[in-house]
């Protein structure tokens, strides 16, 4: 069996397929695939594949409108990233949050968790050097979510 062999890569693609459903139109498919992709990376016991995971979840939830639901598992995926030292993968879950916040209607909240994001990636710089973070600035999903991040900032 392709899952119990290679779990992680039974995982990526879960979490994958999930974002791709959801993105197209199928939430509740995107939903159900993202969920199952959190059951099994704790099945696992996996910090990274849990986190990873809590965070696909959480983008797939708010492109179904489950504000509370991205909010929980965008801040249990941010902890988990902040413990662990994934500042890349932390600034994106409280991108997350902000947008939950945004569409709850918490602007207060939105505004921190927009604010506190932005501040981590541009730390990413100084952790990485100027050329490496350029070039993750070049990556088309990073340009999306900093545009995220700067539409949800200008609201001040």
């Amino acid at each position: 069996d392709v899952s119990s062999q290679f779990p992680d890569v039974m995982l990526q693609a879960k979490s994958c397929m999930g974002r791709a459903q959801a993105f197209s139109g199928a939430a509740q498919a995107g939903r159900k695939s993202g969920d199952e992709a959190v059951a099994m990376a704790k099945k696992v016991n996996s910090t990274p594949m849990i986190s990873g995971a809590l965070l696909a979840l959480a983008e797939v939830l708010l492109i179904g409108n489950d504000s509370k639901g991205a909010l929980e598992n965008a801040l249990e995926a941010q902890k988990m990233f902040a413990r662990s030292g994934q500042q890349d993968s932390e600034w994106r879950a409280l991108l997350m949050a902000a947008r939950a916040s945004d569409l709850t209607g918490n602007k207060s909240a939105a505004l921190s968790y927009a604010s506190q994001a932005d501040n981590l990636c541009a730390g990413l710089e100084q952790k990485w050097g100027t050329e490496a973070y350029n070039g993750y600035l070049r990556r088309p999903d990073i340009q999306s979510y900093r545009n995220e991040v700067a539409q949800i900032l200008k609201r001040k």
